[in-house]
């Protein structure tokens, strides 16, 4: 059980996500799923090839991991869409990564239903943000 969803929390509010440490079978479950074939994607010989000390995660894997790092946290939310998104680094395989969220704007609109704006990131061990966003 969680301690307090995203809708229970106060404007400027900071709601902290599950850690998990991200493994070649992550990436390899996405690549596989998304038929992603970029050799950079798949191997660390490719990730070098173009620069970067070994295979990172897709951006769209870093997005769908800010999901689902949050889960219950975010239950009761329906995602309209997401502004201001950017990845900032890279998400490596064995990066352990924790995801926050915090509460920008409350509005409602009827009895019982509103519209939640919510900034979130996604950070590794060394407290670096690798993809951030902005959801309504």
């Amino acid at each position: 059980m969680v301690e307090k969803r995203l809708l229970e929390a106060n404007i400027g509010e900071v709601i902290r996500g599950e850690r998990r440490k991200i493994t070649k079978s992550h990436l390899d479950s996405c690549c596989n799923a998304l038929q992603l074939v970029q050799p950079f994607l798949l191997s660390d010989e490719g990730a070098r090839e173009i620069g970067f000390k070994k295979r990172m995660a897709p951006g769209s894997f870093m997005f769908g991991l800010a999901f689902a790092l949050l889960g219950e946290r975010i239950a009761g939310l329906t995602h309209i869409g997401t502004e201001k998104l950017k990845v900032e680094a890279p998400l490596y395989v064995d990066d352990e990564v924790v995801a926050y969220a915090k509460v920008i704007k409350k509005r409602p609109i009827s009895k019982g239903r509103g519209l939640l704006t919510w900034a979130w990131e996604v950070k590794n061990s060394e407290n670096k943000t690798l993809i951030k966003g902005e959801n309504t």
